[in-house]
């Protein structure tokens, strides 16, 4: 039951996190042009989501100091997502994106 309930625990963490991950595979994700500034805005949300997911699953998992290996994990994934993102066809890695990503995954609590 034990695997079950862990299993429970993080998978909205991970699937979440796979939704970023393709969506980032993506070559032209949105099809219009956004006001300057949202993709910023919408970078901080998303992260600010993953902050959160990952955080709560390290609580129930009983790691300690949870809100700060969350943020850190999440991070770490924005790291890897615009390094990931800098091999797709027309799409760049972004210093400001992974910025608002860095703040967006902190901003939970």
């Amino acid at each position: 039951m034990k695997g079950l309930k862990k299993f429970l625990i993080w998978l909205p963490t991970v699937s979440y996190m796979t939704v970023i991950f393709y969506m980032s595979s993506l070559s032209k994700p949105i099809r219009y042009e956004l006001p300057h500034g949202t993709d910023k805005l919408l970078h901080f949300i998303e992260y600010a989501v993953l902050g959160f997911l990952m955080s709560y699953s390290l609580k129930k998992s009983g790691v300690k100091r949870y809100i700060l290996r969350g943020w850190l994990f999440a991070a770490l994934y924005a790291l890897t997502d615009e390094t990931h993102q800098a091999f797709v066809p027309m799409r760049d890695a972004s210093v400001l994106d992974f910025g608002a990503d860095s703040i967006g995954g902190i901003i939970q609590y």
